[in-house]
């Protein structure tokens, strides 16, 4: 999310939350947020954590009569290998697990064992284009 932030910056892009929007982690609030942001102009571009938020918000955009990709382009955050039997293939973020895994159980160690853990790694990740994407505007 930072590299995001700092690159809608770089641009000139005010960053609010019109273009990073907050809602707690349960399907009412997601709806009110996707209200709100859909409310006097719907956003060209939803990129989504996780592929239940994905599928959510592509419910929603069909429920405004809007077409994916040539109103709303969505974007998922999450390498779900269930994502292989849509078509149009869903454009995605695609990162290998396994460090993650790693350093969970590095840091679950050094917590039993007392020691402060609080080092970050960033997995190497790659965009994966799909049939969810849209022409620029």
């Amino acid at each position: 999310m930072k590299i995001f932030v700092e690159e809608l910056e770089a641009l000139g892009i005010p960053v609010s939350h019109y273009n990073r929007p907050r809602f707690d982690d349960n399907p009412e609030d997601l709806q009110r947020c996707l209200h709100s942001l859909f409310a006097i102009t719907p956003p060209t571009a939803i990129v989504t954590m996780n592929v239940e938020l994905f599928l959510a918000v592509q419910q929603f955009v069909s429920r405004q009569k809007l077409l994916v990709p040539e109103d709303v382009s969505l974007i998922c955050g999450d390498p779900d290998p269930d994502l292989g039997w849509c078509r149009p293939t869903i454009a995605h973020i695609s990162w290998d697990r396994s460090p993650w895994v790693r350093r969970i159980e590095k840091w679950a160690n050094n917590i039993a064992l007392g020691k402060r853990d609080i080092r970050q790694i960033l997995p190497d990740a790659e965009f994966v284009d799909g049939g969810t994407i849209g022409p620029a505007s």
